[in-house]
C-alpha cells in the first residue's frame, strides 16, 4: 500500500522533479546520491517501474519481479534525477510522459516506486468529446 502518491513530467533532458513532500518523506535532498532499479514483474505485460532509494533502505524486492538494470545518481538543486537513454528506454518513457510517485516502506525505511502513465494530455476525456457540463441546479425565478 502507497503512503503518498505525486505526479511529475519527463523534461526533454530526460529528468524527472521528485514532489517535495515525497522528497522530505523519503530522505531525497538535494545532493543526496541514490540507487535507482528498474524492475518488471515476471509473467506480465505491465511496464517496468523504477525504483529510487537511499543506500541506507534496501528496498523490498519480491520473487516475482526480475532487476532489469541497476545504477546510482544524484538528486540535484531542483530536486530532479536524470535518467540515462537506456534507462528511459527500459521504461519506455520519453519527454513529455507523465509519472507517477509512490512511497512504500514503513518505519523511516522508505523508497520511491515511479510508474510509466503514458503521454501528458492537457485536456480531460470530457472536454475531448465535446461533452457539455449540465448544472445541477436552475435558477427559477418566482413571482409573488
Amino acid at each position: 500500500m502507497a503512503l503518498m502518491r505525486g505526479f511529475s513530467k519527463v523534461d526533454e533532458e530526460g529528468r524527472i522533479t521528485i514532489p517535495d513532500e515525497i522528497a522530505r518523506f523519503s530522505k531525497l535532498y538535494p545532493g543526496s546520491t541514490v540507487d535507482m532499479v528498474v524492475l518488471r514483474i515476471k509473467g506480465t505485460s505491465r511496464f517496468p517501474h523504477l525504483v529510487i532509494h537511499t543506500p541506507e533502505n534496501i528496498p523490498y524486492v519480491s520473487m516475482l519481479e526480475v532487476i532489469m538494470k541497476e545504477t546510482k545518481g544524484e538528486v540535484d538543486k531542483k530536486a530532479r534525477l536524470t535518467l540515462s537513454d537506456d534507462m528511459l528506454k527500459e521504461l519506455r518513457l520519453e519527454p513529455g510522459y507523465l509519472v507517477e510517485f509512490k512511497i512504500h516502506g514503513a518505519r523511516g525505511q522508505h523508497w520511491v516506486v515511479v510508474h510509466n502513465r503514458g503521454p501528458w494530455r492537457e485536456t480531460t476525456l470530457q472536454q475531448r468529446t465535446g461533452h457539455k457540463k449540465v448544472p445541477k441546479w436552475r435558477k427559477v425565478e418566482v413571482n409573488y
